[in-house]
């Protein structure tokens, strides 16, 4: 398979499943923002953030150094 064909067959398939999981855990995190305790709402505030910034770097980022760092390894 071609180097710069990869990350987006790869991508095709795993995306749903990684879009799934970090809505059902920011989800979860979210929950917390009603707590009572300011450092719990707070905590909850930043996981649920991390989570979708996490989602953004899986998607957007990973993909792109797995292909630079494909096409540098393949000219070594």
């Amino acid at each position: 398979m071609p180097i710069l064909k990869a990350p987006t067959e790869c991508l095709s398939f795993l995306t749903p499943p990684i879009l799934f999981t970090t809505l059902i855990v920011a989800s979860g995190c979210a929950t917390l923002m009603v707590s009572d305790i300011p450092a719990l709402s707070q905590a909850g505030v930043v996981l649920a953030v991390a989570a979708v910034t996490a989602l953004v770097c899986d998607l957007f980022l990973l993909p792109s150094f797995l292909v630079r760092q494909g096409i540098s390894g393949a000219r070594r």
